[in-house]
């Protein structure tokens, strides 16, 4: 205690002199982006942390992240009359308090302790003092435990809800022009203009965000569909989306694109838009099936980057209900080029892959995300997998934080590759192709 009043620090002692013992050891740390929780059995003595056996529970987290932030919440709140120093119990600490409690026999030496602790009957030498001490710490009932959290509750199904059409503020409420049935919904979707959707019919919009924001799109209706989840219009009108198979004007590429039906445009066609489309997409698909059957790489292949003994999220091998992350986050993974660790927070972005086109996407809190495309041809243990045309993203909000990795390639259509050969503990190396700009090799063995 004379420690801690020569270091200066802002300290308060809790005592009760009943039998109730305080006798829990919690250490919270917080700074501005990373806080730490220490629960265990080590007093704040130097036996206590470094000579005895002890067990502690130690949590690190960011701190804005959300499970770390409630269980922070939840012990502040529990030992809240500690903390906000309501409790009678809780004095300031000062060296008469400290010397009040030795001459009251509550802080005797360690030898005089134990001997105390061995006889019950053995009474303190001042009584005067105690009964001082006892006003200043009286006895306290132990508080019951913190309450237990709500599991949430899953929402109903379709199949499960009867639907109605007369209080539009009961939650099975749906608009009476849509009817309740799977086949009203294809019957009597409309689009921005009020026309009728049907499946089969060519739709247009301008996407509003990702890689083709800005770009017009067009596509054929596959499927109409409503969005369950219980979102709705401010009329109460149920939220509806229309499926499509997008084609996009001046580009090769075609996309299965879920849009929602209020933005698209019905244009007029006698249907051979819609066979255009139709055909577009089978002949995509076959061409890009062909390339995914062998691509012969004739150029030097130069190591760029590798990544040693893949742990279970990189290689998307989950267990459960948990959902593979779908991503390999492009780390330093101690991968030097000339004898130098490369500073992963810029290498990628500006090195590897800087020469390609990147586009930015707008986000509400943070600066805009920056995107780009690019070919990989994937060889897993020796065998091509074929080329896959992949997302690669990089947060500029990641680069400032100590360990955030902010460039991040998006697994996309390779993902099933990967998971149905378990690559977990492999080493994945990263090729740049000799004269090619938006090529390149991923090994993984």
């Amino acid at each position: 205690m004379n420690l801690l009043l020569e270091s200066g620090i802002d300290s308060y002692i809790y005592h009760t002199v009943s039998h109730i013992i305080f006798h829990p050891k919690i250490y919270i740390f917080e700074g501005e982006k990373q806080g730490k929780i220490i629960v265990g059995s080590s007093n704040l003595t130097v036996q206590g942390l470094f000579q005895n056996m002890e067990a502690s529970l130690v949590v690190d987290f960011e701190m804005n992240d959300k499970q770390g932030i409630n269980l922070l919440h939840q012990i502040k709140n529990y030992y809240r009359f500690l903390l906000d120093k309501s409790a009678t119990n809780v004095q300031p600490l000062t060296q008469d308090l400290i010397q009040q409690l030795i001459d009251a026999d509550i802080l005797p030496k360690e030898q005089k302790r134990r001997e105390t602790s061995q006889s019950k009957n053995k009474s303190p030498q001042n009584q005067q003092l105690l009964s001082e001490v006892k006003k200043m710490f009286p006895a306290v009932s132990i508080p019951k435990a913190a309450p237990k959290s709500t599991k949430r509750k899953k929402p109903k199904t379709d199949k499960n809800r009867e639907w109605q059409d007369q209080d539009p503020q009961a939650p099975n409420y749906r608009h009476p022009d849509i009817g309740s049935a799977q086949k009203d919904i294809t019957t009597r979707l409309t689009d921005r203009l009020g026309n009728p959707v049907m499946v089969g019919d060519v739709v247009e919009w301008i996407a509003s965000s990702g890689y083709y924001k800005g770009t017009k799109m067009q596509g054929v209706v596959t499927k109409l569909t409503h969005n369950w989840g219980g979102k709705t219009y401010k009329d109460g009108h149920p939220r509806y989306h229309v499926f499509a198979n997008v084609i996009l004007q001046g580009k090769d590429s075609l996309l299965k694109r879920q849009v929602k039906i209020e933005k698209v445009k019905k244009l007029d066609t006698t249907g051979n838009l819609a066979k255009q489309i139709y055909q577009s997409q089978k002949e995509y698909f076959a061409t890009r099936k062909a390339m995914q059957k062998s691509t012969q790489i004739s150029g030097k292949q130069i190591l760029v980057w590798q990544k040693k003994n893949l742990p279970n999220s990189d290689a998307q091998q989950v267990s459960g209900k948990t959902n593979p992350t779908g991503v390999l986050r492009l780390a330093q993974a101690r991968f030097k080029v000339n004898d130098t660790l490369i500073n992963f927070k810029t290498y990628f972005r500006n090195e590897i892959f800087g020469q390609l086109n990147w586009t930015q996407r707008a986000r509400a809190q943070n600066s805009p995300l920056e995107e780009t495309h690019t070919d990989f041809q994937l060889e897993i243990d020796g065998t091509s997998k074929g080329v896959f045309n992949l997302r690669i993203s990089h947060d500029p909000d990641r680069v400032a934080g100590q360990n955030n990795v902010p460039t991040t390639l998006h697994w996309g259509d390779a993902i099933n590759a990967i998971r149905e050969q378990n690559i977990k503990g492999k080493t994945l190396s990263l090729f740049q192709i000799e004269d090619e700009t938006s090529l390149f090799l991923i090994k993984i063995e």
